[in-house]
């Protein structure tokens, strides 16, 4: 056995969802190599997965102790500094990932822009966030979740057409994210048009219920069905939902591994509503 291969397994079981497994096998790779700088990155993702944010902070900084033009250990970092409320950190970080891709033209440029607008949005400065969300899509006009966003921020500013228009973009690049199509409803119904909200929520219904069959302790998703649920006046049924996240939020063992990143979700299989092109 080598660094490199529990590194590659260990990579194996990071895009599979294993982060557990993963920082296993990155722990081996580091034993064997303690200048592997991509294992430490690894272990550093898998650990912000699941929550461990200043011990993903120290691997990023070996990354970056090891490879001091790494743009995308410097986002990475920032993301466990926003995740932790740390934004003077988080903000120099983002804005130094930015200034290290400067000579890139792959997607990821638009990471930082995304991430910057996250921070934006926790701090109330909406303009900002916008900004830097255009700024995202404008890099990669396919990036998924620079329109998300868009249509979320919109949607609390009370912009609903224009969240609508967001959400639709969103949609067309990942029809099957199931908070797009309740926010879509709720901006639908604010504008007081119910047949389109309806449609809406039947939809988010329809992958909120593929979305618990894939990932059974994900509490945001019998939350989010619940609420689609109460807004099409079923509320027996929505009841049901709320009770079970309760009961798995109780059992302390609601799934952070394995859940749908707004920049990049799973896909399942296609649709069967028609809320894509209401």
């Amino acid at each position: 056995m080598s660094a490199q291969f529990y590194y590659e397994r260990g990579l194996d079981r990071l895009l599979e969802g294993n982060s557990r497994e993963a920082i296993l096998d990155f722990d081996r790779a580091i034993e064997f190599d303690r200048k592997h700088e991509e294992a430490y990155f690894g272990r550093g993702r898998a650990k912000s997965r699941l929550g461990m944010h200043e011990e993903a902070i120290v691997d990023f900084n070996n990354v970056i102790r090891l490879e001091p033009h790494n743009a995308s250990a410097y986002n990475s970092r920032g993301e466990a500094f926003l995740d932790l409320k740390k934004y003077k950190e988080a903000k120099s970080d983002f804005y130094k990932a930015i200034e290290l891709y400067a000579d890139y033209k792959f997607g990821d440029r638009a990471d930082p822009h995304y991430n910057l607008g996250l921070l934006f949005e926790e701090l109330g400065k909406n303009e900002n966030a916008i900004g830097e969300y255009a700024k995202a899509i404008e890099i990669n006009p396919s990036y998924f979740g620079g329109y998300a966003q868009l249509g979320f921020i919109h949607e609390s500013l009370k912009k609903y057409q224009e969240a609508i228009g967001y959400f639709n973009k969103a949609i067309e690049l990942h029809y099957n994210y199931s908070l797009l199509y309740l926010h879509k409803g709720n901006s639908f119904s604010a504008l007081g048009k119910i047949y389109e909200a309806q449609i809406s929520y039947e939809c988010a219904v329809e992958y909120y219920t593929k979305n618990i069959e894939y990932h059974p302790k994900d509490i945001s998703a019998y939350h989010g069905m619940a609420k689609a649920l109460t807004a099409l006046g079923k509320h027996d049924d929505a009841k049901e939902y709320f009770d079970k996240a309760n009961q798995i939020k109780a059992t302390g063992i609601s799934s952070t591994d394995n859940h749908d990143s707004i920049k990049t979700p799973k896909a399942y299989s296609g649709p069967s509503c028609n809320c894509a092109w209401t």
